[in-house]
């Protein structure tokens, strides 16, 4: 096996009810965005990690961080629920000061004619660090929604110039702004922006299947600047991606149109819609959040219930999800869960490391995953492999899973973590296979496979955050495994 690291500074947290991805984190059939959401699995296939030509695996994020999706998507359905998005097309640039220019209106405005004024003085302040989006991510064409966050080294550099170079050069003038809603230990000299959806899709559309380097330099707008940072490697898709992305916001959005819940934003609309919200004939309970999709987009299994951690098993058809082919009567405790290609089974994961088969249809629980074919651990973050024969998990002792006060279990926290690969045949388990070694100096979990199943995505960290485990740990990193390497 090989890995090759491929980002830093990630950092998945989880508390109360409410859980969150910091900057990037995958999790059971899940991916990130950097404000706080967590992604799963877009319907008809598209993924997270995407196999690149070169073998370098790049990572596909599939659109930004807006903490302000709303329900107004302008997108039509088909009657039964699934967007019917109409074909993509290049929208137009919002350029304002110039070809290929955009100055951002918190900017003063007496800038806008010669937006280069800024940033005249010599450089004299150390470069930011730009932290997302992440140096060889792919950008689906027409996701629109995208935001820049860096971290500047003068609280004074209010000013941030992005300098793109690709098929043309583009610039954009933005002010530092900081994560909204739900933010953790917040660094002032963190900065967030999100770039015009107009401008951005303009820009990937000129330069579809090719990459482009983006530089960013922070200004006081007067006498002090920065070097530029380091160049920023991003690669866009050849064409616009089909299906839709499904997330879990933790929040209202700046209009308050909605409370926290599933989210879905079909690939080629402007915004999200609420799809499964709590409170809701979708979801009865005041608490829901955690998902996952079958990798042919037809089948959703969450998480329901009071509070984050005696979530009920739900599982519905997606473009019906409100009719539960299994339902909270079933008494499933669960949290995380993973479908198999095709939505058929489910196999779900107990707080205390226990893993359940469901069949989806019938509605009824096949088997309990025998301690014998964990290796003496418990297992949980499970993630399903494309063809169906693996479930890739989280390997950790017994006394590694965290029970709450009441006698709870946080399924998602692990105090000691490996990555194990399942055999799974037409119902039956095998003997777990660990390519990722159980350790409690590096945690290792919630992993994720490649569309084509040659690679495993997951978090590594040393214990750190409040609880020294790995939620809320601003040591984790995201890696990758070869599985094709022997």
């Amino acid at each position: 096996m090989a890995f090759s690291k491929v980002a830093a500074r990630v950092s998945e947290f989880c508390l109360g009810a409410l859980c969150a991805i910091a900057l990037a984190s995958c999790s059971a059939g899940q991916r990130s965005n950097a404000a706080g959401s967590s992604v799963s699995n877009s319907a008809g296939g598209a993924s997270g990690v995407n196999n690149g030509a070169s073998g370098n695996a790049p990572i596909l994020i599939v659109g930004g961080s807006s903490p302000d999706l709303n329900t107004d998507s302008g997108v039509n359905t088909d009657g039964g629920g699934v967007p019917m998005v109409p074909p993509w097309q290049p929208p137009a640039s919002q350029d304002n000061c110039g070809t290929h220019c955009y100055f951002a209106p918190e900017l003063p405005q007496a800038g806008s004619s010669n937006p280069g004024s800024l940033f005249g003085a010599t450089p004299s302040a150390a470069a930011p660090t730009l932290i997302y989006p992440f140096s060889g991510s792919v950008h689906p064409l027409n996701m629109l929604s995208i935001t820049f966050q860096w971290h500047r080294s003068a609280r004074a550099h209010s000013f941030a110039q992005l300098h793109v170079a690709g098929a043309t050069a583009w610039d954009f003038y933005l002010a530092c702004d900081h994560v909204r809603h739900f933010v953790l230990d917040a660094n002032l000299d963190d900065c967030v922006y999100e770039l015009p959806q107009g401008s951005w899709g303009a820009l990937a559309y000129e330069n579809r299947g090719k990459t482009v380097q983006a530089t960013l330099s922070t200004s006081d707008g007067a006498s002090s600047v920065s070097a530029p940072s380091a160049e920023l490697a991003l690669t866009f898709s050849e064409d616009a991606v089909q299906g839709a992305l499904y997330f879990w916001s933790i929040g209202n959005d700046a209009s308050g149109q909605y409370s926290s819940g599933i989210l879905r934003a079909p690939f080629g609309a402007a915004k999200a819609q609420p799809y499964i919200l709590p409170g809701s004939a979708e979801n009865p309970e005041t608490c829901g959040g955690c998902h996952a999709l079958s990798r042919n987009g037809e089948v959703i299994a969450f998480a329901a219930g009071a509070d984050s951690n005696t979530g009920h098993l739900l599982a519905a058809q997606t473009e019906t999800p409100a009719q539960h082919s299994i339902s909270a009567s079933a008494g499933q405790i669960a949290v995380l869960m993973t479908l198999n290609p095709d939505g058929s089974r489910l196999l779900a994961a107990r707080g205390d490391g226990v893993l359940d088969l469901w069949d989806v249809k019938g509605g009824a629980k096949i088997s309990t995953v025998s301690p014998q074919f964990l290796a003496g651990n418990g297992a949980t973050h499970p993630e399903w492999s494309p063809d169906g024969t693996a479930i890739a998990v989280t390997l950790a002792p017994p006394d590694a899973f965290n029970a709450e006060m009441d006698g709870t279990w946080d399924t998602w926290s692990v105090r000691a973590g490996g990555i194990g690969l399942l055999p799974y045949n037409n119902g039956a388990f095998g003997q777990v296979t660990t390519v990722v070694p159980v350790s409690s100096t590096e945690i290792n979990c919630f992993p994720t496979f490649s569309p084509d199943g040659k690679w495993l995505a997951f978090v590594t960290g040393a214990p750190g955050g409040p609880y020294m485990d790995n939620t809320q740990n601003p040591n984790t990193r995201l890696r990758l495994l070869s599985l094709d390497s022997g």
